[in-house]
């Protein structure tokens, strides 16, 4: 898809992502920094290379990349499966009896807990245990600009066999979405503290009601979902054009204060009391 201008956000990572994006000039003019896949959430929200715009906070780019600080801010929405917190590291995961590799589950380290280990090494070592939970699966993508949300079609998820793959998605016969969706994605969007920035929910619609599986702070990534997203096939752009109504073209001004990162936050996160209180309450 070709496009004469391109102007409002600076997508970080833009020209590094998988081919189905496609390739991003440099923005005539920024407002806003978002990331544009996963990998660079935490960079937007910490690179001062960024602060001279509007962009996530450091808290809110945290609580959407480690699973613990997730469900941690979310304790008190009724969104959380139940969960606990539990030490990870690399390595293999057996049950009390397994054969045949029935029931060992392996743990490898990755791109993306390297990352997190980079700007929130106290979380780097916990991870969660989850409950697993059985209901319909959905999508809800959108943006939150200057405090407003922004919504593109509500996708249902249909999965391989294993559990382990999304083969297909399908838009909801209405833009509301079925009955809650949007509302619980608001929510957690405002909990969390997201904005000035994408965000990507899954979701499963269970008996006891909406039940959050996870919200990144980008789009959804998978290869054909920006034809889902929005009519036009260019969720970017609809992004865009919002930044621009909701900064009137205007050159930003130095980084606001909710730019800085938040240490008390996170120190008061990772603070051993904390931890030990989410072990008690969290399933």
């Amino acid at each position: 898809m070709k496009r004469k201008e391109r102007s409002g956000v600076e997508w970080v990572g833009r020209n590094s992502g998988p081919t189905w994006w496609p390739s991003l000039p440099d923005p005539t003019w920024a407002a806003a920094a978002m990331a544009l896949r996963e990998a660079y959430v935490l960079r937007t929200a910490f690179d001062p290379q960024y602060s001279h715009l509007r962009r996530l906070s450091t808290t809110a780019a945290i609580a959407c990349t480690s699973r613990l600080a997730q469900r941690v801010a979310l304790a008190s929405t009724g969104f959380n499966p139940k969960w606990q917190p539990c030490p990870w590291q690399s390595g293999v995961v057996k049950a009390p009896v397994s054969i045949s590799n029935e029931g060992v589950g392996y743990l490898r380290a990755n791109w993306y807990t390297r990352n997190l280990k980079r700007y929130a090494p106290e979380l780097a070592g916990l991870g969660v245990v989850e409950e697993w939970l059985e209901g319909e699966p959905w999508e809800q993508d959108g943006y939150i600009i200057n405090g407003r949300i922004g919504w593109f079609w509500p996708l249902k998820q249909f999965w391989i066999r294993k559990q382990t793959k999304i083969r297909k998605y399908e838009r909801h016969h209405s833009f509301a979405g079925p009955p809650g969706l949007q509302e619980s994605t608001e929510a957690v969007v405002r909990t969390i503290g997201l904005n000035d920035s994408c965000f990507c929910t899954e979701w499963r619609l269970t008996k006891g009601g909406w039940k959050l599986i996870e919200i990144q702070a980008r789009l959804g990534a998978d290869e054909g979902l920006s034809e889902h997203l929005v009519d036009t096939g260019d969720p970017l752009r609809v992004v865009e054009d919002a930044v621009c109504d909701a900064y009137l073209r205007q050159l930003p001004t130095r980084a606001p204060s909710l730019d800085a990162p938040d240490q008390d936050s996170l120190t008061r996160l990772a603070d051993s009391t904390a931890i030990e209180s989410a072990f008690r309450t969290g399933i």
